[in-house]
């Protein structure tokens, strides 16, 4: 379900003993304070680890919670001490980032206590995030950026756990996901990358209409007469489900400097893919394909230049256009050159740097 729960133990240890007397004759329980990492929105009722404590002549322990820092956020089983998600809502990482409590571990009339420490997280890494959007319902930004979406067209349905309202849906022609204009991929030896889930439905029938996930684009055609030359980037969907990537170096023409670079590989219409991709703006080789590296479910895939012209570009250079997501949005925020998504799309990130293999291979696997 999204969430997955890291458990780490801590190290402070209380021995009960109130005098020699209950040292001598009386159990002596030794409890330690508990942490533990939650992806936030997990389902209620699941199992976020046990608690350690014991009696040192193996009597059986009560366990309890009090002084919740989130009321009715957590429950602990009274036998086997086991912490357990009871309120889901409770883990909301921008309204309660730390959830705290107390446990009890008695045994007779001696109880001991131990702290709790829940550190609620994003299910994606938070370093170098410029943006992520997990499509709960909304497009907000749930990164510590500001960078909220305003959805037109789009719909809230099922994710790839089949948790209701939980992903954006693109069924109808021109919808998109407005992010504004943004300098996300301007900069000469810039690095950034994008990690997102994608389910398309259809492909499309052509080799030129192209389905697009993500891109900062406005080109003036004869369909779409917007007047406007402001390429940057984008990512897209082919015919055949490779995935391609554009980047340009602006000159407000079409006879711009560019490199099209598409995956070998590519995904199924349908069917739950993770696409990942790298772009090192420092690297030249291959005449510019090599700044480009694309993942498919976890694994590089190779790459083909398809198109291209001019020398490499120096840099990607600054445009007026909206950066959106499922279409290209022109500088007021219209969509100019209509290449809307079909399907649906989850769990975006943006960074400001490259992401690991580790890293990918663990968003991948929903790790």
């Amino acid at each position: 379900m999204k969430k997955i729960t890291i458990i780490l133990m801590g190290l402070i240890t209380l021995i009960s003993c109130s005098n020699d007397d209950d040292c001598n004759n009386d159990p002596m329980i030794t409890v330690e304070s508990f942490e533990a990492v939650v992806i936030e929105n997990p389902s209620e009722g699941q199992p976020i680890g046990t608690v350690n404590a014991t009696a040192n002549n193996g009597a059986s322990l009560v366990f309890s919670l009090d002084n919740q820092s989130v009321a009715n956020a957590l429950e602990i089983d009274a036998v086997t001490g086991e912490l357990s998600v009871l309120s889901t809502s409770a883990f909301d990482h921008d309204v309660n980032g730390t959830i705290t409590a107390t446990y009890s571990a008695s045994s007779g009339t001696h109880t001991r206590e131990a702290g709790i420490t829940i550190t609620v997280s994003l299910p994606v890494p938070e370093n170098d995030l410029l943006a992520y959007y997990s499509f709960n319902g909304n497009a907000k930004d749930e990164s510590i950026g500001t960078t909220d979406g305003v959805p037109s067209g789009v719909s809230f349905g099922l994710d790839r756990f089949q948790n209701a309202n939980a992903a954006a849906v693109f069924n109808q022609f021109g919808a998109f996901v407005d992010l504004d204009d943004q300098d996300f991929f301007v900069g000469q030896d810039q690095q950034f990358a994008i990690s997102t889930w994608v389910k398309p439905n259809n492909f499309p029938t052509d080799t030129r209409n192209q389905i697009t996930i993500i891109g900062k684009l406005s080109q003036t055609t004869a369909t779409t007469p917007c007047g406007e030359f402001e390429q940057e980037f984008f990512t897209q969907l082919t015919n055949e489900g490779k995935v391609r990537v554009v980047y340009y170096e602006k000159d407000g023409t079409i006879n711009r400097p560019y490199r099209w670079i598409e995956s070998v590989n590519g995904v199924n219409e349908d069917q739950w893919a993770h696409i990942a991709i790298n772009y090192d703006g420092s690297i030249d080789t291959n005449d510019g394909k090599d700044r480009i590296d694309i993942l498919i479910d976890g694994v590089s895939s190779p790459t083909t230049m398809v198109e291209k012209a001019g020398d490499v570009p120096t840099e990607i250079l600054d445009t007026t256009s909206h950066l959106s997501i499922g279409n290209f949005l022109d500088s007021s925020g219209e969509v100019c050159h209509n290449r809307a998504f079909e399907g649906t799309i989850d769990d975006m990130a943006i960074y400001s740097r490259l992401l690991t293999v580790e890293e990918i291979t663990n968003l991948a696997s929903d790790n």
